[in-house]
């Protein structure tokens, strides 16, 4: 959803992906797309690691555009699981994104979401869920690190 604000267009694997159900854009359409962002906000919550499908494997398809990106998703082994099933705590991931980020848009970047769903239904429990302070120890020490490292 980022690149056509960078370089005026979609990837060319999404346009191959996702057809004609993708717009198309004018050669001044593009040229005002570029750059057109003053700030970057990231939601992140896990990550997850992708291979691409193989020949007459459908992949993930839970929605059209996990289906459109054509590649299976997983979580790697012994990665702790939040209690919503979707979520993993991986804070490596996170470094990974914001590199990947920063290394395409040269504007500010700030995380606007970011959690860990958990049991804890009291303030008491959450204080001493462990787990859940070890996701937003590692996620906060992810972002605290310099740009590029």
């Amino acid at each position: 959803w980022l690149e056509p604000l960078l370089s005026g267009d979609y990837p060319a694997a999404m346009r191959r992906n996702v057809g004609e159900r993708l717009p198309s854009f004018s050669p001044e359409q593009r040229e005002l797309l570029i750059g057109s962002i003053d700030l970057l906000g990231i939601n992140h919550y896990s990550t997850h690691m992708v291979r691409d499908v193989a020949d007459g494997e459908r992949g993930d398809a839970s929605s059209g555009w996990e289906a459109d990106q054509h590649v299976v998703a997983t979580f790697g082994a012994g990665w702790p699981q939040a209690a919503s099933p979707w979520q993993r705590s991986y804070p490596a991931g996170l470094r990974g994104l914001l590199n990947w980020v920063a290394a395409r848009y040269k504007g500010d970047i700030y995380v606007t979401e970011n959690g860990w769903s958990c049991n804890s239904f009291t303030a008491a429990a959450a204080a001493a869920d462990q787990e859940q302070l070890d996701y937003y120890t590692g996620y906060t020490e992810q972002v605290r690190l310099p740009p590029l490292e």
